[in-house]
């Protein structure tokens, strides 16, 4: 059984695109959250104490990455194709 199609790609592109005008549109103290949440597992102590300092967040997705979300949700019920989505934002 396929388990994959266009519509799973055309799907994964969409959430991919969306999230990267998120990103764009991001404060920087969420990119700077991001960064040092990223590096937390090889950083220094320095890293912990500034990401205590940041204010706390919160997470809101976006009305297009909720709309992404449920077009995968729905695609997924109608074909049994699930659309693995990739973390929101990678940071390197």
């Amino acid at each position: 059984m396929k388990t994959s199609c266009r519509e799973c790609e055309a799907i994964e592109l969409e959430y991919r695109k969306v999230c990267f005008q998120c990103w764009l549109k991001s404060s920087v103290e969420i990119k700077e959250a991001y960064r040092l949440l990223g590096r937390l597992a090889g950083g220094t102590e320095d890293d912990v104490v500034r990401l205590e300092e940041l204010p706390r967040l919160k997470r809101t997705d976006s009305p297009e990455i909720v709309e992404v979300l449920a077009r995968r949700s729905e695609h997924w019920f109608l074909t049994g194709h699930f659309v693995n989505l990739p973390q929101p934002y990678r940071l390197t």
